[in-house]
């Protein structure tokens, strides 16, 4: 049955959009924007206007049929004009109200955002926070000491009132696209001030996740309290370093003084308690929302990376522009994890999204995730060894999205197996794919590509630029999409279609869990690698920053750039490392 939806806060960031994604949705009968500001009527959307604190909610709600509410209503930072009350009378009380209203009415699911910042900062927080852990809040930030408040009132609801199901959502820092906080404002400063002893760390969940996560917990009415963050944390030493800036840790007390100081004489808003906000940090554990949930977020690290390379863009990704001149993305292999982590990344971008594979099924269901993430997709099954069936998926693509301004190799293949012992026939599938794939697909796209004076994007591997041990007929593969792209960019350049070949270091996937062995079937052995494993997301971001910088060649990872200068330097050193590091303790067949 179609759902009625209301969404409180709708004129608020995340608010505008869910109720986009919501009102995009078929599932959806109707979406009921609320807030005391008029939110955006998209899609359809019912715009009224309101405040939670006096209204009667209930004739709302049953004037609407509503039958579920997502609440985002809150105060980050009230107005410094703001009455001293405004935020506890919206966040504590709304929700009270709201949930009286919800039981009169019959409303019967509820979905909440409240923060990780329920669980306050501090001394003796652990290192990562389960759900399990207390809610405590923080009495010296009232965003903090309203969200446990609100936890608090939830609580004795879910006790009380059991036919109002709840899903509880505990974001932590929420960065996206343009989005400006007052966490970001920590880091627009001439420096990185953390406290010494602290590593001060952070969590972040790109806007367009937790947006997709809020859909799924509405329309498939979830229950239950969940973290909601990507993998990873990054710490304040590790941020100043990535915007170039300088770190500068101070004893505690020295900087409570200093702040303290700086805020009395207005020069600054963030005062003595910012020293436990920095050195007490929540940090979220979200095994239970990748376990149970089953929503995997691109890591922090990916999120902050993204965010870096799009501070100054418009913040509302959903929107754009005229959609027929919003660049068109086609990406083979793209029911993979890098494959769907690209076209995330490029969705936030604000690109039409075209999905190419072979498994119709996982094609299906990474269009289906996609598309609840707020991305246009287009899927299109085709097995990027036959040269027809890709122009004819091509022109599917074409024929939907009317261009095609960027086209992503990334569909491919591996094996491990010893060279004395691999079948020929296991070389001849791992060229097909990684090579001929890259090859067919590119020669089916070039017609689109020249007219629109677009990107081919290749990822090969650090085995296309140094040599792989185990891994011949792979190493093989990317070494010849290396030679025929770098060639390739020498002609097609002159007509305005460039070209970038990325090269990830090992990268945290199913990918090779699939890897043929030397006779074709699965390997059966363990994968060898060396290395931090890289996650999909901080590939994709950087591809997609790579992209826009105009490079020719992206290495990714300080290890996969040390093997690409090293194996150039000192080729018979880099092997004998690299086998050494590969081999130990594992026998390759």
């Amino acid at each position: 049955m179609p759902a009625n939806i209301l969404v409180t806060g709708a004129a608020g960031y995340i608010g505008g959009l869910t109720v986009a994604a919501l009102a995009a949705d078929d599932r959806v009968e109707r979406v009921v924007a609320y807030d005391l500001r008029p939110a955006a009527a998209v899609g359809g959307a019912t715009v009224v206007t309101g405040d939670i604190t006096t209204d009667d909610l209930g004739a709302l709600l049953r004037e609407h049929a509503i039958d579920t509410v997502v609440h985002l209503a809150s105060i980050l930072k009230p107005p410094v004009d703001a009455p001293p009350d405004l935020a506890r009378r919206v966040d504590v009380e709304g929700t009270r109200r709201l949930l009286e209203a919800c039981i009169a009415s019959g409303v019967d699911h509820l979905v909440v955002t409240t923060s990780g910042a329920a669980y306050g900062y501090h001394p003796d927080n652990p290192m990562w926070l389960g759900e399990e852990a207390p809610i405590r809040g923080h009495d010296a930030f009232e965003y903090s000491r309203n969200k446990r408040l609100v936890e608090e009132l939830l609580a004795g609801y879910r006790a009380s009132h059991p036919e109002l199901t709840q899903l509880l959502l505990r974001p932590g820092t929420v960065i996206g696209r343009g989005t400006h906080s007052p966490v970001t404002e920590i880091f627009e400063g001439p420096v990185i001030v953390g406290v010494q002893g602290s590593a001060a760390p952070f969590v972040f969940i790109w806007d367009r996740d937790l947006v997709a996560i809020i859909v799924t917990g509405a329309l498939e009415r979830r229950s239950g309290i969940y973290n909601v963050a990507g993998d990873g944390a990054l710490t304040a030493r590790e941020i100043a370093r990535r915007l170039h800036k300088r770190y500068l840790p101070l004893p505690a007390g020295l900087l409570a003084t200093a702040l303290g100081l700086l805020k009395r004489w207005g020069k600054s808003a963030h005062g003595a308690e910012t020293v436990d906000f920095l050195r007490y940090r929540p940090v979220l554990d979200n095994r239970r929302l990748k376990a149970e949930f089953g929503y995997t977020p691109v890591s922090s690290a990916a999120a902050f990376a993204t965010w870096l390379d799009n501070r100054d863009a418009p913040p509302d990704p959903a929107a754009p522009g005229d959609a027929d001149e919003r660049p068109v993305v086609l990406i083979t292999g793209a029911a993979g994890a890098i494959g769907r982590a690209l076209a995330l990344r490029w969705a936030c971008e604000g690109a039409r999204i075209a999905l190419l594979d072979f498994e119709a099924d996982h094609l299906a269901e990474a269009a289906e995730a996609l598309g609840k993430a707020g991305a246009e997709v287009f899927p299109v099954v085709a097995d990027v060894t036959d040269y027809a069936g890709c122009k004819r998926a091509v022109e599917a693509v074409s024929g939907h999205f009317g261009r095609i301004d960027v086209l992503v190799n990334n569909a491919g293949t591996v094996h491990r197996s010893a060279f004395v012992d691999t079948d020929i026939e296991v070389y001849r599938k791992v060229m097909e794919v990684n090579f001929f794939g890259s090859l067919n697909c590119s020669k089916a796209a070039l017609p689109h590509l020249l007219e629109t004076r677009g990107l081919i994007v290749v990822i090969s591997s650090i085995a296309g630029i140094a040599p792989l041990y185990g891994r011949t007929g792979y190493a093989a593969s990317k070494h010849a999409l290396h030679g025929l792209f770098d060639s390739a960019r020498t002609e097609l350049q002159e007509r305005g279609v460039r070209v970038m070949l990325v090269c990830p270091n090992f990268t945290r996937s199913p990918f090779e869990q699939r890897a043929m062995g030397a006779d074709g079937r699965p390997a059966g052995t363990e994968r060898s690698m060396t290395g931090r494993l890289a996650e999909p997301g901080e590939v994709a971001a950087a591809v997609v920053a790579g992209a826009r910088r105009g490079k020719n060649l992206l290495v990714l990872t300080a290890l996969g750039k040390l093997a690409y200068y090293l194996s150039r330097l000192a080729p018979g050193l880099y092997a004998r490392g690299m086998v050494r590091r590969l081999r130990t303790g594992q026998e390759v067949r």
